[in-house]
This record gives C-alpha cells, structure tokens and sequence, in this order.
C-alpha cells in the first residue's frame, strides 16, 4: 500500500495488474498477430517482455560463470576502452 493509498485503493491498483497480467498471458498464446493487437495490449506485453530480460539479467553474473570455468573475457571500462579480464583477477 502506497503512503496515502487506501486499501481500497490498493485493492483496485491490484485488481488491475492481475487483469493486465491475465491479458498479456493471454496475448501471448493467442493466435493473433502482435501488429493486430491494441496499442494496451502492445503496451503490456512490452512491459511485460521488458520486465522478464531485467530479471534474467539480474540473475546473470557471467564474470562469476567465466572464473568458475577458468576462462578470461573482455569488456568495456568506463573510457569505452577493452579490458581484458583474468579470472585469477577476480578470485
């Protein structure tokens, strides 16, 4: 609950994301074509797609998978400048 949100208010904002989450699981199994969907249903399933590869991305930690595997990789610096990486530099 927000800090000035009432519980009724909280139960609609709810209700709608459980309607928004229903219709974009929907959207996604139904057999239409995205371009002939709504411009909502668009809208949903992009958030909803946007949400999905931040959380798999969150989870990722590929300098962490390439040390276990003892194998080195490249990367930017903050200059935009290629570093390349050890994994003995991150034990």
């Amino acid at each position: 609950m927000g800090l000035y949100e009432t519980r009724d208010e909280s139960r609609r904002r709810r209700d709608l994301a459980a309607k928004r989450t229903a219709e974009v699981r929907a959207a996604f199994v139904w057999p239409r074509d995205y371009d002939q969907l709504g411009p909502e249903e668009q809208a949903a399933i992009r958030a909803e797609r946007t949400e999905r590869i931040e959380d798999c991305r969150a989870r990722l930690d590929l300098a962490g998978e390439s040390v276990a595997d003892g194998r080195g990789w490249v990367e930017l610096d903050d200059a935009g400048e290629v570093v390349e990486r050890r994994p003995e530099e991150r034990s």
